[in-house]
């Protein structure tokens, strides 16, 4: 028996309509994030619970950033005939932008904390 699933996916929740796919995303951060952050307690290292918190928070951050404004770049042409530009950055985004975002702000956040050692990103 085929199943067919219409796009976008939606839930009810509250009397309101969600898409199901920002929904998802939020609580699978939220869900990695408190993961990370028990095993970060658990474990004995150099560079300290509050550093790699703050080093975790930059490569979000970076990849957030990095993913919009790579993802905005692939077409110049659009992004400068675009009316509302932030918007226009807003919605393209790319998987290598959020890579590419999240390496640079990982290593920006060593050079001002002076770390040189792996941080396992």
């Amino acid at each position: 028996m085929l199943v067919l699933i219409e796009f976008p996916v939606t839930i009810d929740l509250f009397g309101k309509t969600f898409l199901l796919h920002p929904f998802m995303e939020g609580l699978g951060m939220f869900i990695g994030m408190r993961y990370y952050q028990l095993l970060k307690w658990k474990d004995e290292e150099s560079l300290g619970h509050t550093n790699s918190l703050l080093i975790v928070i930059a490569a979000g951050l970076g990849a957030l950033i990095g993913s919009h404004i790579i993802g905005s770049l692939e077409r110049p042409a659009e992004l400068l005939n675009a009316t509302h530009k932030l918007t226009y950055i807003w919605v393209n985004n790319t998987i290598i932008g959020g890579l590419a975002g999240g390496l640079v702000a990982v290593e920006g956040m060593k050079k001002i904390m002076g770390k040189k050692e792996s941080t396992g990103d």
